[in-house]
């Protein structure tokens, strides 16, 4: 019985195509690619806006400090900020801020490193990150 089943697979298998089912294929194809237009994705590689006093100086010149993914690259920084923030990004820079060892008292141990990202916006562009 196993024998006769791995034939009739065989003959499926190699019975010709119609044009319907390859449309059909197709429809079903295109339907299950995500629409990249909106924020879908970009909530991934932003973590958040990353505020300190210099970070707040740099936003009268329209520079962003954002920590972000560290897998995240330029390319996907610059898609990310554009689709959350409705901007147009003009230049990033990145960095890897290190870790560093912290001491409470006896107990030792170690603040988290990340990525930042600088974002520099087209002029007369600015995005609102709570103070």
């Amino acid at each position: 019985m196993g024998i006769r089943n791995i034939f009739k697979k065989r003959d499926e298998a190699s019975q010709p195509v119609t044009e319907k089912e390859t449309k059909k294929e197709t429809k079903a194809t295109e339907a299950t690619i995500p629409d990249l237009k909106g924020n879908d994705f970009s909530y991934r590689n932003i973590i958040s806006p990353y505020l300190t006093e210099k970070t707040t100086i740099l936003n009268a010149d329209g520079q962003y400090a954002f920590k972000v993914f560290p897998k995240a690259n330029k390319i996907e920084i610059k898609k990310a900020i554009e689709r959350l923030y409705s901007v147009h990004v003009e230049k990033i820079r990145i960095m890897v801020v290190p870790s560093k060892a912290r001491r409470l008292g006896k107990y030792e141990g170690e603040k988290t490193g990340f990525k930042k990202a600088i974002v520099r916006l087209r002029k007369g562009e600015k995005i609102e990150v709570a103070h």
